[in-house]
């Protein structure tokens, strides 16, 4: 949430009402209309508020007993949370129940299920947390200080991204907002690209520093 945005500064329901209603003026928001509710009004502008959660995820997916008889598992949100950025978050969980529905019939010890699990998974949740932490950071309209600089930033390194990707026909791989909608590559995969392409223009980027400080060593 934004603390300062005028709609936590609202506790009547009825003023709620209003605000709803200047705001969205296609929907019909009148007293009269049960599109929403008055005491849904009410119970919004009574509470507080929440906050998307922070990109997270568990670096282990499951602990086991000794015998391998017995184990428990973290599926989905358990394992990774994030705000729904990248619209990932239904099927980063649906990939979860697949892979253990997979391990379930590969596997006869409990134990060996949760392990070929993990191994599938754990390197899947890491990968979807990194991609939605500096894969599309800004799509709440944040803006100030060093944030709008960090935006302005990301928009360059995107529009770079995607310039790359159109000239060289698509060799160089595309923003990883735009490459995870393909549906058909891991995150790990998607990730491992995007790292890749990083790399090589931090590489470019030493290179062409070094040239010009040489080049200048001559010239002075």
């Amino acid at each position: 949430r934004d603390d300062k945005h005028e709609i936590w500064s609202i506790r009547d329901g009825n003023q709620l009402r209003e605000w709803f209603a200047d705001s969205f003026p296609r929907f019909d928001f009148s007293s009269n209309s049960s599109l929403v509710e008055q005491k849904e009004f009410d119970r919004f502008a009574s509470v507080e508020g929440l906050r998307l959660p922070l990109c997270q995820y568990s670096p282990e997916l499951y602990v086991c007993s000794p015998n391998s008889e017995c184990a428990v598992l973290l599926v989905g949100d358990a394992v990774h949370c994030f705000p729904p950025d990248l619209g990932e978050g239904v099927n980063s969980g649906l990939e979860d129940v697949l892979e253990l529905d997979k391990a379930l019939s590969d596997n006869a010890k409990v134990g060996d299920v949760a392990r070929d699990y993990a191994k599938e998974r754990g390197p899947e949740s890491k990968a979807i947390v990194r991609m939605v932490r500096f894969g599309a950071p800004f799509q709440y309209g944040q803006f100030g200080g060093m944030t709008s600089v960090k935006k302005a930033m990301w928009t360059l390194n995107f529009l770079m991204r995607m310039f790359l990707n159109k000239i060289t026909f698509g060799l160089s791989p595309r923003p990883v907002f735009v490459e995870v909608g393909d549906g058909y590559q891991k995150y790990s995969a998607v990730m491992r690209k995007a790292d890749t392409l990083t790399a090589i223009l931090w590489a470019f980027a030493g290179a062409l520093f070094y040239t010009l400080t040489k080049l200048r060593g001559v010239v002075a």
